[in-house]
């Protein structure tokens, strides 16, 4: 997936409106980690990111192919809390999707 917002609507607060999306999904669904990447010299993004709680964890060089150069990136990971969730809260999306096939599972045995 890629994440971008046009610079004419940055600090209009879409990329965290998206990545807030982002992260409800993610943690629907029970990811223990968020993790993207990032060209090293997209200082705006990191800065943003790490603004939403993500730290930089890996370089990862000649990382992008950009009209035949490469690029070096960073990769950055956040934690969920998704653990600590009300244990009462709707099931994940993939939850509920391996719900239904164990249910249609068993309705073809009998």
């Amino acid at each position: 997936m890629t994440l971008a917002v046009d610079e004419r609507f940055r600090k209009l607060g879409v990329g965290s409106s998206l990545l807030g999306h982002i992260s409800t999904f993610v943690m629907d669904n029970r990811a223990e980690s968020i993790y993207l990447h990032v060209k090293s010299d997209n200082t705006n993004a990191i800065k943003f990111y790490k603004n939403h709680g993500f730290a930089t964890d890996k370089f990862l060089p000649n990382y992008y192919t950009i009209n035949n150069e490469r690029h070096d990136a960073y990769r950055l990971s956040k934690k969920t809390d998704w653990h600590v969730r009300d244990s009462h809260a709707r099931p994940s999306i993939l939850g509920r999707v391996l719900g239904l096939c164990k249910g249609n599972e068993s309705d073809d045995e009998e």
